[in-house]
């Protein structure tokens, strides 16, 4: 990112600020990073208190992976996998920010939306905080709402939905709004 855009991007920062839409945090970028690093990194971004949440979630994904291939309706078998490690891969290829502090709510909207789904399935990373890129699970801390709202990570309800269809790949973040055209 040249100076320009880099400048660019602060102004847009402090307008949103004025607005009230959110507020500054200190985030990164994960993007390259081996999945050991960003584990690290993940670690390093833990509160003391969300250490039993993340080993909650870490048996969750145990336990949803020995679950038994499952049939599409195209004839295909496909494996489940935990919400939790499509974030992971979105930190890894810099669709989503990782907060210096990743908020609680965050971790047990992951954790309580396993295990609150009525259905037995996961939550699914496919809603973006446009202000600090935070990606977030289609579910509240509780495990029951469609999304946490406000950003958990700074306070903004700028809030977009993943494109999950058309002919770009599903693994792009691609916001769109409710009529299901893009965000300008």
């Amino acid at each position: 990112m040249n100076l320009k855009n880099r400048v660019r991007r602060l102004e847009e920062k402090a307008n949103m600020m004025a607005k009230g839409r959110g507020r500054l945090v200190c985030s990164r970028l994960c993007k390259g990073a081996s999945f050991d690093e960003l584990m690290q990194m993940v670690e390093e971004s833990l509160l003391p208190e969300s250490g039993p949440v993340l080993k909650d979630i870490d048996d969750q994904i145990e336990e949803y992976s020995r679950r038994p291939p499952r049939k599409l309706p195209n004839g295909e078998m496909t494996q489940d996998i935990h919400g939790f490690m499509y974030w992971l891969w979105d930190l890894q290829e810099g669709n989503s920010s990782l907060p210096e502090k990743i908020p609680p709510e965050l971790l047990l909207a992951w954790r309580n939306g396993y295990t609150n789904h009525p259905g037995g399935a996961t939550p699914v990373p496919i809603r973006r905080c446009e202000d600090c890129l935070l990606v977030l699970p289609n579910c509240t801390p509780d495990g029951f709402g469609p999304s946490i709202n406000p950003c958990p990570a700074c306070g903004s309800e700028n809030i977009s939905h993943k494109k999950l269809s058309g002919p770009e790949p599903m693994h792009i973040y691609t916001p769109v709004n409710s009529c299901g055209g893009r965000w300008p």
